[in-house]
């Protein structure tokens, strides 16, 4: 007889930082690491958004290139409810939504110029965590997007923000 399976609550799955394997998403980096050598000549859009069921490595695949551009930019911040705030400036991890407090505390650090004078990533994980008017922040925002700043985000609904975006859609988990 073949050894039970254990339910998935008792794996330990590494945080998307730190996780260093990526499955299935190869030809998705490609793409953008190619975009990324030619942004000289050719204009990188500032905003990709990863969509796609939960648990297929969109956040991964951010990490993962946000760290290989991060070895080539100056600053590097990151939006989820870990690192969100009240409006007194204090964290609140354990909000249900990724307050507004949050984003505008990003938007003030991107009006300083950057440690190196280079590009800066923004991460946001999840926009679907985003309460509206934290969404609103952004939206207005990506209505004239900063120089030389790529946003990097993912989403299982991505309708309010696809037509501001480079969008990937990642279709299906990958069997390991």
């Amino acid at each position: 007889m073949a050894p039970r399976k254990k339910p998935l609550s008792e794996y330990k799955f590494p945080h998307p930082m730190d996780n260093d394997s990526l499955v299935g998403h190869g030809d998705t980096l490609q793409n953008f690491m190619d975009a990324w050598a030619r942004r000289d000549t050719h204009p990188i859009h500032p905003v990709w958004m990863l969509t796609g069921p939960m648990g297929i490595g969109k956040a991964t695949l951010a990490y993962k290139i946000a760290k290989m551009v991060y070895s080539n930019v100056g600053d590097f911040f990151i939006i989820d409810q870990e690192r969100n705030i009240d409006k007194d400036g204090k964290p609140k991890p354990d909000g249900k939504v990724i307050s507004v407090y949050t984003v505008r505390a990003m938007i003030d650090k991107m009006q300083m110029s950057s440690m190196s004078g280079d590009w800066r990533v923004i991460l946001i994980d999840s926009v679907d965590q985003l309460n509206t008017a934290a969404s609103n922040a952004i939206l207005k925002l990506l209505e004239e997007p900063p120089a030389k700043h790529c946003f990097f985000w993912w989403c299982i609904n991505w309708r309010t923000f696809c037509q501001r975006c480079g969008r990937v859609r990642a279709l299906k988990k990958c069997a390991r």
